[in-house]
């Protein structure tokens, strides 16, 4: 339903589950906060997502490549006044923008400069978790792991995985049957809205519905 919301209407558009689920979450979230703090907001939404640079690369899919990833971010303007599928598309055309390779190695440069132990950044992700954010209202970053294969032995006692321990974040994408699951930070959730979690889930799957 996300999905299909998020499509723009023109003829041969496109745009994939994860960009859509990004709009989704981004509007969402954002509206969220905009009535727990009662202010509209004045600066870009952001959204983060985890990209593997193997391809950008040439190396192969198995390649080792430790810190291999390029953390893109997004920035959309007047991301609570657009529609869905408007929103989705502007993620959809710089996901898809030429000049990846050159961010890069441009972020790379950033990190070795963030984690030095003079910044005062101990971490990779914790330099990574700066990134756009100054410049956004709100930011909400992705790792799609939907196509990740978790184990499954069949039909002995608690053959499938019970428990997933990962540091993939901050908001992660993992496969389900028929779809795929998303677990969300807590970082990014309102945290006075009423009803507590609970309430947070309500609004979320309100928001689905009438869609």
């Amino acid at each position: 339903r996300i999905k299909s919301a998020a499509t723009p209407q023109e003829s041969g558009a496109w745009v994939s589950t994860q960009e859509a689920l990004c709009a989704f979450f981004l509007q969402t979230l954002g509206k969220m906060k905009a009535k727990e703090t009662g202010v509209q907001p004045t600066k870009p939404g952001g959204v983060r997502i985890f990209r593997d640079v193997r391809p950008l690369l040439k190396l192969k899919k198995d390649h080792m490549l430790g810190v291999g990833f390029y953390l893109q971010v997004i920035k959309v303007d007047d991301y609570l006044k657009l529609s869905l599928a408007h929103v989705a598309q502007k993620i959809h055309e710089e996901y898809m923008a030429t000049d990846l390779l050159a961010r890069f190695e441009k972020q790379m440069g950033t990190m070795n400069w963030f984690t030095k132990p003079e910044t005062g950044v101990p971490f990779m992700y914790g330099a990574f978790s700066m990134l756009g954010d100054s410049d956004c209202d709100m930011t909400f970053g992705l790792n799609n792991q939907s196509k990740v294969s978790l184990p499954d032995f069949g039909i002995a006692p608690d053959g499938s995985e019970q428990r997933l321990l990962t540091s993939a974040g901050p908001n992660v994408l993992l496969p389900a049957k028929g779809g795929m699951q998303v677990f969300l930070s807590p970082d990014v959730l309102p945290k006075k809205l009423p009803g507590g979690p609970a309430g947070i889930a309500k609004a979320i799957k309100d928001a689905v519905d009438e869609l």
